[in-house]
C-alpha cells in the first residue's frame, strides 16, 4: 500500500507517471485503458496531483499540510477553460485528468467540511468550473467511439457526484458509450463506470 509519505516524496520529485501507476494499482482501476490515458504527456502531471490527493484523503481521514499543498497546486494547474491540463493533448487524455483532479477537490473539500473548517472559495469555484467544462464538453457533442476510455474515466471519477450528475445527464452517457464502444465493455474501467454512475 502507497503511504502518505511515499506520495509526498514522489511528487516532490516530480516521478508523476510512478504516482499514477502506483495509485491505480493500489486499489484503484487496473485497467490498461485509464493507465494510458492519464499516463499521457500533457495529462500526466495533473492526474498524478489529482490522484496523489484522492489518496491522501483516503488515507489521512482528516486534514493534512500535505493534502492542503497539493490542493493548492491542482487548483493552479486549472485552465481558463476550467480542464486541467496543461497542454493540447488527445481528447481522453483531456477528459480523464480533468475528471481525476476535480473528484480529488471534491473530496478534499468534503474532508474539509467533515472536520468543521472552513473551505476556501478557490476550491469550490475549481470543482464548479471543472464540471461545467465536462458538462459543455458532454452537451456540445461526444465522439463516445473515439473518445470511450476518456467519457468513462469521467464517469468512475464523477458519475456518483451529485453535482456533476446534476450537468450531465449520467444515463445518457453511460448508454451511448455503451453502444458506441463495445470493446470497452469487458475492461475494469467501464465496470468502475457502471457502478459509480448506477
Amino acid at each position: 500500500m502507497i503511504s502518505q509519505n511515499q506520495i509526498a516524496r514522489l511528487l516532490e520529485c516530480q516521478e508523476h507517471r510512478h504516482l499514477v501507476d502506483r495509485v491505480l494499482s493500489n486499489g484503484r482501476c487496473r485497467s490498461n485503458a485509464a493507465r494510458r490515458a492519464l499516463s499521457r504527456e500533457g495529462a500526466l502531471a495533473s492526474a498524478a496531483l489529482g490522484l496523489g490527493l484522492q489518496r491522501l484523503v483516503e488515507l489521512t481521514y482528516r486534514p493534512s499540510a500535505i493534502a492542503d499543498r497539493v490542493c493548492a497546486q491542482l487548483i493552479a494547474m486549472q485552465r481558463p477553460d476550467g480542464l486541467f491540463t496543461n497542454s493540447n493533448i488527445q481528447h481522453e487524455s483531456l477528459l480523464s485528468a480533468s475528471a481525476v483532479a476535480v473528484r480529488a477537490l471534491t473530496m478534499w473539500i468534503d474532508l474539509q467540511r467533515h472536520a468543521g473548517r472552513g473551505v476556501t472559495a478557490g476550491a469550490s469555484d475549481a470543482v464548479s468550473r471543472g464540471i461545467a467544462a465536462l458538462a459543455g464538453r458532454f452537451l456540445g457533442g461526444i465522439d463516445a467511439h473515439a473518445d470511450a476510455v476518456g467519457w468513462a474515466v469521467v464517469l468512475w471519477q464523477l458519475g456518483d457526484v451529485p453535482a456533476f450528475r446534476r450537468a450531465v445527464p449520467t444515463d445518457r452517457l453511460l448508454e451511448r458509450l455503451d453502444e458506441s464502444a463495445a470493446d470497452l465493455l469487458e475492461d475494469e474501467l467501464s465496470r468502475y463506470a457502471h457502478a459509480m454512475a448506477a
